[in-house]
């Protein structure tokens, strides 16, 4: 158990450690960038409705969070949200019966928004950072009673992220995770699909 707890932190370390130093490698290079074809560094940040930080609250699965810039290309997603967790247990010899717990989970996502100079350039939103994405999805559910446990899921993932009219905003992603049950009582699948959609406001 003590090893496992040890890969895993390594695993997020090393993740983290790669993704910020690629942020700050890459900063200086996307600063220069937005000098292209009349769109001067001066005003891209008008152009690009760009801000420091912004709040967010989804209705579809409920959460609340808020989206930080880290340099043009690259923001952090944290956020608090209730999902659901599913359980199976066997009801006879051939029977098995789920049951859907509802569960609070940490949710914290390092995104590269890698196609936001392109959108600029092209007179498309970026407002709320309105782009593409790649992320390293990382999620933490919070054991309450039983048979909720805590979980751990990381893996990368894929999404667009557009604002719908001054307010609203859309998000979608999906990908593949790596999942760890802390004291799990039976076995389990280690790989999982990652998929999240998300439709609120926000300001």
């Amino acid at each position: 158990m003590e090893s496992s707890k040890i890969k895993i932190t390594n695993l997020l370390f090393c993740t983290l450690f790669i993704f910020f130093s690629t942020v700050q490698l890459t900063a200086q290079e996307d600063y220069d960038e937005y000098s292209f074809e009349g769109l001067s560094k001066k005003n891209f940040k008008t152009t690009t409705e760009d801000k420091a930080a912004v709040f967010k609250l989804s209705f579809l699965f409920p959460s609340v969070g808020t989206e930080i810039r880290l340099a043009k290309k690259f923001s952090l997603d944290i956020s608090g949200r209730l999902g659901m967790s599913a359980y199976a247990a066997n009801t006879g010899p051939l029977s098995v019966q789920f049951y859907f717990f509802p569960q609070p989970k940490i949710h914290f996502e390092p995104k590269w928004n890698y196609n936001i100079v392109k959108r600029a350039k092209r007179g498309k939103k970026t407002t709320n950072f309105s782009s593409n994405f790649l992320s390293l999805h990382t999620h933490f559910n919070i054991k309450v009673s039983n048979p909720t446990l805590n979980i751990l899921v990381i893996g990368p993932t894929w999404g667009i992220q557009r604002t719908i009219r001054k307010i609203g905003y859309f998000k979608f992603k999906s990908g593949l995770g790596y999942r760890h049950v802390f004291n799990s009582p039976a076995n389990y699948i280690p790989i999982i699909p990652i998929i999240n959609v998300q439709l609120g406001v926000i300001f």
